[in-house]
């Protein structure tokens, strides 16, 4: 008898502790959910394919001539920043230099944002954040349209002084569209 009401004292704490992890999952299903981050993300089913030869990815040419429709002003770039800051930063890293906590983990590594920063059209960097690659998810079904926009005023904006609108010469090596 002792070992009966042991096991319902047992199960009645597990009930307990169980329903309202029920009654809160019912509700949460219903309130607007946050953008993915990449630490929400699973990794683990991302495809590296193509990624992984080491080809110069480089968008379509009609996408990389899109213009910019977001102007590169302060505040565009501060969203830009916040936006990086909350999705980016994981493998990017703070400064943009591809060498944030998850990159040891990624092949190839990430991209380091501030040496192709002004060296890229805006639609090349619109369409990569958009599409993604390999282990960078596409980010097009998160972010509106024009926070991507925002956040390619903030890459740019990593560009060193002088070299802003400079764009890099592609004839040397193989590109991947």
């Amino acid at each position: 008898m002792q070992s009966a009401k042991i096991n319902n004292f047992g199960l009645g704490i597990m009930l307990l502790l169980l329903t309202p992890g029920i009654a809160l999952s019912d509700t949460a299903k219903d309130a607007p959910q946050a953008p993915a981050t990449m630490q929400d993300m699973d990794h683990s089913k991302m495809k590296m394919d193509d990624a992984a030869t080491g080809e110069h990815w480089m968008a379509p040419t009609a996408a990389a001539k899109q213009r910019n429709p977001v102007a590169a002003n302060r505040a565009s770039i501060e969203r830009g920043r916040k936006l990086f800051q909350a999705n980016c930063v994981t493998c990017h890293g703070a400064q943009g230099k591809g060498d944030g906590p998850a990159a040891a983990a990624l092949n190839p590594k990430p991209a380091d944002l501030s040496v192709m920063a002004g060296q890229h059209p805006d639609g090349d960097f619109a369409w990569k954040i958009s599409n993604g690659r390999g282990a960078m998810p596409p980010w097009k079904q998160t972010l509106k349209p024009n926070q991507i926009w925002d956040l390619v005023n903030f890459v740019q904006s990593m560009a060193p002084k002088g070299q802003a609108g400079a764009k890099h010469d592609h004839s040397a090596h193989k590109h991947e569209h």
